[in-house]
Formats: C-alpha cells, structure tokens, sequence
C-alpha cells in the first residue's frame, strides 16, 4: 500500500450530513477519501448529493446490495438519527472501518442495541463528534492541560438560537430524532466532558416545550402555509448561515404541528468523576441571535470559549479568553479563531483526516462509542429526571447492567 493510498467509502445516506462528509472529507484528504458508493433511497437526495459533491457515485437501494458489489475500506453512516441501528447490522457482515454519525439512534432502546453491537465488531468504528477536532476546542483543551487554570472544578455551557432546521425536519420528534439533548446538546456534553477531563455519573434536568408544537397538521409545510408572518417559516433553497459556505435547507415541516413533542428549552445539572460537575443549558426559540458560549473554571483560572461572536471583528468568528492569577504569567490572554466560512467551527476537515488515517490503522478513534454513549445517556437522564422530578444516578437508574462497563469506559483517558 502506497503511503497515501486513495482509499473507496462509501455513504448511507446522501441527505444533509452525507452530502457534507462527501465533500468535506474529499476535499480534506485532496481526494485520497473518494466516495464510489451511496446507499440512499430517495431521488431527489442522491441527485442534491451528487450536485454538492460534484460527482456520480453509484446508487444504492440496499446496504446488502452495495456489499457485495463494491470492494469498500470504509462506510459513514448518516442516515436519519432513527435508521443508525438498523443499517450498523446491515453493515455488521462487511466488518470495514466505520463512521457513524452522531446520535446512535432516536431510541434509548436502539442507542443500547447500538453500543452492544459495537462490542462484537471487528474493525474501528468513531462517532461524528466534530466539534472536539475543531481548532478552538483543541487550543482550549491545550491550555487546560498545561495547567493555565488550575485544577479544573466546574463548567457552565449554554447554547441559544431560533431553532430553524432543528423543528422543521424529521428532528421535530422524539421518534426521528430523540430529543435534542441527544440530537444537538451531546455535542456540547461532550466537549464539556472532554475537555474538563470527566466522566459523567448524576444529572438533575429541566425540560420544556414552550413555544414550539401545537394543533396544526402533521404534513403542513411553510411552502404550503397561508401564515406568511410565521417567525419561524422557513425559506427553501436558503443556506442554513448566511456567513458559512453550507447546503441548502429543504425541509420546511411545521415547527407547529401537533406532531413536534421534543422539548426546545432544556438545561441539566451533571455531576462528574474527578469532583468536577456543571450545567448545560439550551434554548431554540431565541430569534435573530446565535449564541453558543463555554466557561470552564479552574482553581488558578477561567477559560471563556465564544464559539460565536456577538460583535463583527475582522477574521475572527471565535474567541478563547482566559483570566487567572499565577505568579509570574499574564493575567490575561486571549486567541482568536477564523472558521474559514465552514460548519462546525471548521472540525470537519480535520475528523476526515483522522477517519482517513484510522482507515488506514495508523490511528485510533478518537470519539468512541462509549464516549457517544456515556454522553448520550445524559440527555435520556435528563429528560427522565425532568419527568419524574428527581435526581439521576446514571448507573442505578438508566444503565443497563450489562453496558455498564461499556458506560464506565467513556471518557476514560480523561479519568
């Protein structure tokens, strides 16, 4: 094997993640990642596919077809949150590295299924937790590990925007999509975790649907709707940021509809290993403002992340600011971090050269699944403690007893 070898992949599901990582990690490998192969069985996904990628790969009905016709080194999976179990088994025989699109799945059930059935397969497997590549969580993760705060004590994370895709797709439900503490807050949760250096073991939560929902009809779209003053009617064919080179939005589902029963105001309080706890909060109905914000609190510091900048300065859409107080270094410092007009604060690129080199066996994962899972399980606690008024212990009240290795192996480096 050549030392840069082109390496074939394939991709189940060519919709909004499918069509990102084609490019995306194309594009971060200079073409050493080609996609050949796409299972998806909708036309007009394949052919939005095919235009964002700029290229043809072959179609696919059928996970077992494409199996046995393609000589494959690797598959992504990103299909809907609520297929992910269903084609992790399709894809169980072929035993090829694999990618899979974060959440597990929708389902407590299957995101259980999930983790058992990664025990038992044979080649690597990382969860699309981007975020942890991006550039300005490494530097931060950089700076706690250097000691630039101290011993790490507490974390407060908060996410606000107006909610768009996130209740206009099939993420609208708790069967599509799980919620958004799984489907958008694992990101953050585990970031958090990995980088104050922490498992999770308790959590209190909060969660309300508070704007979103009502009596509308299911299959009411905004293209379909006479309510042209709706703030939350969702344009088609418009990126979801104005500032970032992205597909095109084009579900527009009523984020009103009486089907939507996923929360969209949600925070939580988790206790962590190492005496380290701290709060998550969320909210999606905050019109006309983007605001995604970490605090990471030391004994001898503060770390201030800004993922998003609520002033316009020149090439910089991010910003780590730290404040401390030992001798003989500045009290102050301050980075500053430019996306390149790209999602995911530009982490993207860098998790396509790390599946690319895990292909190879020249790395490991780097955000496992246990790590998915033990994050994952926050939000189901979460959500049950919301409901039941209580605190949760994640191992005596949510974990089955046989996953609980599997739970206690998350974040283990950290611990």
């Amino acid at each position: 094997m050549s030392i840069n070898p082109e390496l074939k992949v394939a991709i189940i599901g060519f919709g909004e993640m499918g069509k990102r990582h084609s490019l995306e990690y194309h594009h971060a490998t200079r073409g050493k990642i080609n996609f050949t192969a796409v299972v998806e069985p909708e036309d007009a996904r394949y052919e939005e596919g095919c235009a964002w990628y700029g290229k043809r790969p072959t179609r696919y009905k059928r996970i077992k077809d494409m199996l046995s016709k393609e000589k494959l080194a690797a598959i992504i999976i990103a299909s809907p949150n609520c297929f992910h179990y269903e084609n992790l088994k399709d894809c169980m025989t072929g035993n090829l590295p694999l990618m899979l699109e974060k959440p597990l799945d929708s389902t407590f059930e299957k995101i259980c299924e999930i983790a058992r059935l990664t025990n038992s397969y044979k080649a690597p497997i990382m969860v699309d937790h981007v975020m942890r590549y991006a550039p300005i969580i490494q530097k931060a993760k950089q700076l706690i590990t250097s000691g630039a705060i101290g011993k790490v004590c507490s974390f407060n994370f908060v996410q606000y925007h107006g909610g768009g895709a996130l209740f206009t797709t099939y993420r609208r439900t708790m069967a599509g999509g799980g919620g958004q503490l799984i489907e958008k807050g694992t990101h953050d949760l585990d970031v958090a975790f990995y980088l104050c250096g922490a498992a999770p073991r308790k959590v209190t939560g909060i969660c309300r649907l508070q704007k979103f929902g009502g009596n509308k009809s299911e299959k009411l779209t905004c293209s379909t709707c006479d309510d042209f003053k709706c703030a939350n009617r969702v344009a088609l064919r418009k990126s979801s940021n104005a500032a970032v080179k992205d597909i095109d939005l084009n579900h527009d589902l009523c984020a009103f509809s009486k089907t939507v029963d996923v929360y969209d105001n949600e925070i939580c309080l988790v206790e962590c290993t190492n005496n380290i706890f701290g709060s998550y909060a969320h909210c999606f109905f905050v019109q006309n403002h983007f605001s995604r914000r970490y605090e990471i609190i030391g004994t001898n510091g503060i770390l201030y992340i800004e993922l998003s900048m609520r002033e316009k300065i020149p090439n910089c859409d991010g910003r780590i600011s730290l404040s401390r107080a030992i001798p003989g270094l500045p009290e102050r410092e301050e980075y500053k971090f430019d996306y390149e007009g790209k999602i995911h604060y530009n982490g993207g690129p860098f998790a396509g050269l790390h599946f690319y080199n895990m292909i190879q066996g020249k790395a490991k994962p780097f955000t496992t699944v246990e790590d998915a899972f033990a994050a994952e399980m926050v939000g189901v606690g979460a959500m049950k403690s919301s409901e039941e008024h209580r605190h949760i212990d994640l191992e005596k009240d949510i974990i089955p007893e046989d996953l609980l290795k599997v739970f206690r192996k998350a974040y283990r480096e950290n611990v």
